[in-house]
């Protein structure tokens, strides 16, 4: 008969530090590259984004000190912004997307960037998504944002009235799905 492990073993419990050191040093390697000047590779920026996405979704970023979770926070952000503008094929990342609005809030750093991410990633999923599944992602991107209003670091005047402007680049038939979104940018600017 086999014995089940259980947490208590030994050899469990160093393959729980070893997992989380290892966790911290791809942390840290991020925020040192990053720190230093060093340039990554796009797909190498693009798996450290998944893998700190992944991460935030589970809850799993408190590994991070104070310190070091507010640069991956802002790291984060910056490779969001990255990825949306750059990456050819944006359905490819899309789920990445959907778990950085879901717990946009857990973020403990936040920046005037959030509201032109939000837009430019409904702007690239519109145009690869049929409006059924593009109208969903857009009332999950408002309801995300909108859990933000409490918050006074995810945007700034000048970024609302971006992405105001950017939203009207939307066709005619989408403006009714982002008259939410519209609506919230309005009263923030």
């Amino acid at each position: 008969m086999k014995r089940m492990l259980k947490i208590t073993d030994v050899p469990l419990k160093i393959l729980g530090i070893q997992v989380g050191s290892g966790v911290r040093y791809i942390l840290l390697f991020w925020i040192e590259v990053t720190n230093t000047s060093i340039k990554l590779a796009d797909e190498v920026l693009l798996n450290l984004f998944t893998f700190t996405i992944f991460l935030l979704s589970r809850g799993e970023l408190e590994i991070a000190d104070e310190k070091q979770r507010e640069q991956i926070d802002k790291l984060i952000l910056t490779e969001a912004l990255r990825i949306v503008d750059d990456y050819e094929n944006i359905q490819d990342v899309s789920r990445l997307y959907e778990e950085l609005f879901e717990k946009m809030d857990d973020l403990k750093v936040l920046d005037e960037r959030v509201p032109l991410i939000a837009v430019k990633f409904l702007a690239r999923m519109r145009e690869v998504q049929r409006r059924d599944a593009w109208k969903i992602v857009c009332i999950e991107t408002t309801v995300a944002l909108m859990e933000l209003r409490g918050r006074k670091d995810w945007y700034n005047k000048t970024s609302i009235k971006e992405s105001l402007k950017l939203l009207e680049n939307f066709n005619e038939d989408d403006q009714h799905d982002i008259s939410s979104l519209r609506k919230l940018f309005e009263k923030l600017s």
